[in-house]
């Protein structure tokens, strides 16, 4: 308690307001505990109330959907408060969204400045899509606040010392872990590995063995998970649900762009073919495998839907304001259909524009300032902060992006954009000045 009382008083306003609008769409959505479940959210209650037949015994009929997703987060939601009711997921998402707010503001003050990191935390904690998905029982959130302390921590190794190469290792297995909540974070190490060795280019032999050991931190965890796999089923992979999407979403979507058809049709025609190539008796993670290579096939075959897709998606996943996530916390969805995805039909109107236009000048607000961010970082000779932050950003936006996404998949790559727009709106000459890379440590 005393040292969050040496918290910095605009730290604590901006933490206090995130809590609150958290809190607020939370005790709304409690007289209809359906607000908070997307059809992904099954499989994972599913997997918290069966984990040990579900991630250890192969012949059990929960193995197969174990395979689909990872551990982390099917983890988290067991360990909630010794419950899996979605109403205690997201009471332990709100807390967990709080420490995403706190380490974009250390990230802000390493990387710029104190008023960087006050602005880049104020725009994650009223960011729409970051606020409603803190109530889905979803990954994103546990997901962000992981990847984003991770960050924090590589940034603080960077001056040459005796803590180096114990953050670089801590950091490493944060991301690590990461990947076992979204898999999706797997190739983190295009980006981590270059930006680490420019942070620590200066130490010599320190910096050698950094990067080893962000390195090695980093891969623990999903080796363990894939040999796990491997050895129960025979193939090495993290999880079948990465087949599935590639193929059912990425794939199917190139060749509805490129041919003109509908998604429906493409996704039926890439499953028979899948079908038949699969063998007697195949175990679901050869058929993942299966459906990976067909899917690596179909995007050599339509270069131009591939593309064509991928920048759609980047579209929606950058510009998506995420009106629907918020208006089904705030008013349920009583007609049948996607409750996740369909505008309630109850909600009035013009609260309903009101509110759009509320989102839309927030996300505007933060896309702005993350350029202006570009421009500040430049020019204060912030080369790798700029590197790393834009890095993560594009990585997460880029990979996310396909006939799947949405503005939920836009959330792991906030607080990296709120950084930068922290730093946009913060610049002035005198940063310039006084202000060196680095200087924004601060003693503990």
């Amino acid at each position: 308690m005393a040292r969050f009382s040496r918290l910095p008083r605009p730290l604590l306003l901006i933490m206090g307001i995130g809590l609150v609008v958290r809190l607020v769409l939370l005790v709304n959505a409690l007289s209809e505990p359906s607000r908070y479940l997307t059809p992904d959210a099954i499989d994972y209650l599913s997997i918290a109330r069966h984990l040990s037949p579900a991630y250890l015994d192969g012949d059990s009929p929960w193995f197969a959907l174990g395979l689909s997703r990872t551990p982390g987060y099917p983890l988290f939601v067991w360990s909630l408060f010794g419950t899996h009711a979605s109403a205690a997921v997201a009471l332990g998402q709100v807390a967990v969204s709080m420490v995403t707010v706190f380490f974009t503001y250390r990230i802000g003050l390493q990387a710029y400045s104190e008023r960087a990191g006050a602005v880049a935390a104020l725009a994650v904690a009223v960011d729409p899509a970051s606020v409603a998905h803190t109530n889905y029982v979803q990954p994103e959130i546990l997901f962000t606040a992981l990847v984003v302390a991770a960050t924090f921590l590589l940034l603080k190794s960077r001056p040459a010392g005796p803590t180096t190469v114990k953050l670089a290792l801590c950091s490493g297995l944060l991301f690590g872990l990461s990947v076992l909540v979204r898999p999706i974070a797997l190739y983190l190490p295009l980006v981590l590995l270059p930006t680490g060795w420019l942070l620590w280019r200066h130490a010599g032999r320190q910096a050698v063995a950094a990067s080893l050991a962000l390195l090695l931190g980093f891969a623990a965890l999903p080796a363990v998970w894939i040999v796990k796999n491997q050895v129960q089923t025979g193939v090495p992979l993290l999880s079948t649900i990465e087949g599935k999407l590639l193929l059912n979403y990425r794939a199917a979507d190139a060749i509805a762009q490129q041919r003109g058809t509908t998604l429906m049709e493409a996704q039926g025609r890439l499953n028979e073919e899948a079908i038949r190539r699969r063998a007697p008796g195949m175990n679901e993670a050869e058929v993942s495998r299966v459906e990976t290579g067909l899917a690596l096939e179909t995007f050599r075959e339509h270069p131009a839907g591939t593309v064509e897709s991928t920048v759609k998606g980047l579209a929606r996943t950058l510009f998506g304001p995420g009106r629907n996530s918020v208006l089904v916390t705030l008013a349920g969805q009583k007609a049948p259909g996607r409750p996740w995805a369909d505008p309630p039909k109850s909600f009035p109107p013009l609260a309903s524009r009101l509110l759009l236009v509320a989102q839309l000048a927030v996300l505007v607000a933060i896309m702005v300032g993350a350029a202006l961010g570009v421009f500040a970082l430049l020019r204060s000779g912030r080369h790798v902060e700029l590197g790393l932050l834009l890095g993560l950003a594009v990585y997460f936006v880029v990979l996310a992006s396909g006939a799947e996404s949405y503005a939920r998949f836009r959330v792991p790559s906030t607080p990296y954009l709120a950084v930068l727009a922290g730093a946009g709106y913060a610049f002035r000459g005198a940063d310039r000045l006084t202000s060196p890379p680095g200087a924004g440590t601060t003693p503990e």
